[in-house]
């Protein structure tokens, strides 16, 4: 195991990240593509319809895309 992945195991803040890669460095969403989802979101709460976790990864999919970016470049995941 290499000693970068020794020191992140050890720490509380990053043990359970799936990907180790410097602050700051991951593909986000626009601040409207975020609003976007947000509107999404409340329209099915609205409805009283409730968002999984599952859905919201794949909506957040969908909005990236339509945006311009790539699965490969953004792939919705909370690490």
């Amino acid at each position: 195991m290499s000693a970068k992945v020794e020191r992140a195991c050890i720490s509380s803040k990053t043990s359970s990240m799936k990907k180790l890669r410097p602050m700051g460095t991951a593909t986000v969403l626009s601040r409207a593509t975020e609003l976007q989802l947000v509107e999404w979101i409340n329209k099915y709460r609205r409805l009283g319809a409730p968002v999984s976790a599952l859905m919201l990864h794949f909506k957040a999919l969908d909005f990236a895309e339509q945006a311009g970016l790539s699965r490969q470049t953004f792939t919705a995941s909370w690490a």
